[in-house]
């Protein structure tokens, strides 16, 4: 869910929703030149803040939020 932004890097829909994912596809390949450049620059920004050492950073932060909430409440 982070790396699509719905109706700014892309569209979400509900799995199994075929209606939704119809009628995305078909705005998608309806798009103007304009609209269509505006959306993929967006994307492409957006997608590139989610590099390997980002991924590390962030899972590295909830290991340490977890040792120090491990701390402050010791098991008895």
């Amino acid at each position: 869910l982070e790396t699509v932004l719905h109706g700014q890097t892309g569209w979400l829909v509900s799995p199994g929703d075929v209606q939704a994912l119809t009628d995305q596809i078909a705005f998608a390949l309806g798009m103007d030149d304009e609209s269509y450049q505006h959306i993929s620059v967006f994307a492409e920004r957006n997608a590139s803040q989610f590099t390997s050492e980002a991924m590390c950073d962030s899972t590295l932060g909830v290991y340490e939020e977890v040792l120090r909430r491990g701390r402050a409440h010791p098991a008895g």
